[in-house]
């Protein structure tokens, strides 16, 4: 199973636990009785489907643009496409024997 449907479904469960909750009294009349505290269960369920809906949201899999030449992305250590020239500085040239005059 998918996990992005079990995170969906984990949000409609927790809405439909939260709706049934608050709504006891309409649904049943005095079945419940005066019990307050459930009041706070329905918004802890309203959390939990809050929740699971952020998950499932910050899961989906995201469209990658259609411009390959600006949306190119490359390894770590490949080297890049564009052909740079470096401007040659005599001072960083470690390759030649040091200046025996200094």
């Amino acid at each position: 199973m998918n996990v992005g449907v079990l995170r969906l479904g984990f949000a409609v469960f927790w809405l439909t636990v939260a709706g049934v909750v608050y709504f006891r009294d309409e649904l049943v009349p005095g079945a419940w009785g005066q019990a307050h505290n459930l009041d706070l269960g329905a918004l802890l369920a309203l959390a939990l489907a809050g929740w699971n809906l952020m998950r499932w949201y910050l899961g989906r899999r995201r469209v990658v643009a259609a411009t390959p030449g600006l949306d190119r992305r490359r390894r770590p250590l490949e080297p890049r496409g564009d052909a740079r020239v470096e401007e040659y500085n005599p001072e960083f040239d470690f390759n030649k024997p040091a200046n025996p005059e200094r």
